[in-house]
């Protein structure tokens, strides 16, 4: 299981909240969640989806979560 999200590293600043986490599309901070949690098989999968869900978003990554059998909140 791997959470991943900007609720502990993030920029506040006058342009608005910037997470540590990228949208490697646009190469700006994403802003699709704030946080997600992945049930997997392995550790290292888990880590991986839980920051390729933040990325994605909760429709686009709820495809790929059924595809690969592993749990999403």
């Amino acid at each position: 299981m791997s959470t991943s999200g900007d609720a502990e590293r993030f920029v506040d600043d006058a342009a608005g909240r910037a997470g540590h986490i990228f949208d490697p599309r646009t190469g700006r901070p994403s802003s699709a969640l704030v946080t997600a949690t992945v049930v997997a098989g392995s550790a290292t999968l888990a880590d991986a989806l839980s920051t390729a869900a933040v990325v994605m978003g909760d429709e686009a990554f709820a495809s790929l979560a059924r595809r690969l059998d592993v749990g999403a909140v």
